[in-house]
């Protein structure tokens, strides 16, 4: 059955870590979350299950909920974790891994997939609260990634933006049809990282004055 709120502007603003350690970075996530993140994406590519554990042991426990983890998806009772995303990589092993498939299927956490393409986003059959596509515009985190300005309607879920996502482009981001933003360069890239958190949801609170989300775990 599908859930259908009203929400405020910046619930569908989303950070994604850094794929690699960076100094304080714990520090810095508890601000970010003190400054009104509504949701961080833990994504660790070379962190094994005991690395991105011990990051969390340094989040401040009230701020777990609204995390979602890209890996090591067992952590997500220990540590009373938001929800699971599935990179593409989970996507494409989906129909043969029947472990995922099981924790997909008993699981009431919200879950979330990263989309490259359109087809793919039609293409899925899985009951996802929201999905990124990317590269929108060029990112900032991967230079090789050059942006498609994929423009979005009548998406089956929630679609938020993400490859190049800065103050410059959120406004392009509700024109092309999007939901939301997720931005991971822009933030762990700048000089000032809480600085730029609060440049980017301000710029966000004006332009995604309210979105209507249309939830679909449980439906």
């Amino acid at each position: 059955r599908r859930r259908s709120l009203l929400v405020n502007s910046n619930q569908m603003l989303v950070v994604i870590t850094s794929p690699y350690s960076l100094p304080e970075e714990s520090v810095y996530i508890n601000k970010l979350f003190n400054a009104g993140l509504p949701c961080l994406h833990l994504r660790k590519p070379t962190h094994n299950t005991n690395a991105v554990a011990k990051l969390l042991n340094e989040i401040a426990a009230e701020h777990h909920p609204k995390i979602k983890i890209h890996a090591g998806y067992e952590l997500c009772n220990d540590y009373n974790l938001g929800g699971v995303h599935l990179p593409e990589k989970q996507m494409e092993q989906l129909a043969t891994n029947k472990e995922l498939q099981q924790f997909l299927g008993n699981t009431r956490l919200e879950i979330s997939a990263s989309f490259h393409s359109i087809a793919a986003i039609h293409g899925c059959k899985l009951c996802l609260s929201y999905g990124f596509l990317s590269p929108v515009f060029t990112s900032i985190s991967k230079n090789e990634y050059l942006g498609k300005g994929f423009s979005v309607t009548n998406m089956p879920f929630n679609i938020l933006a993400l490859g190049g996502v800065t103050p410059h482009t959120i406004l392009k981001t509700k024109e092309l049809g999007y939901n939301g933003a997720a931005v991971l360069g822009y933030i762990w890239q700048s000089e000032d990282i809480l600085q730029a958190f609060n440049n980017i949801r301000n710029i966000y609170e004006q332009v995604y004055a309210s979105v209507h989300i249309s939830g679909q775990n449980g439906c």
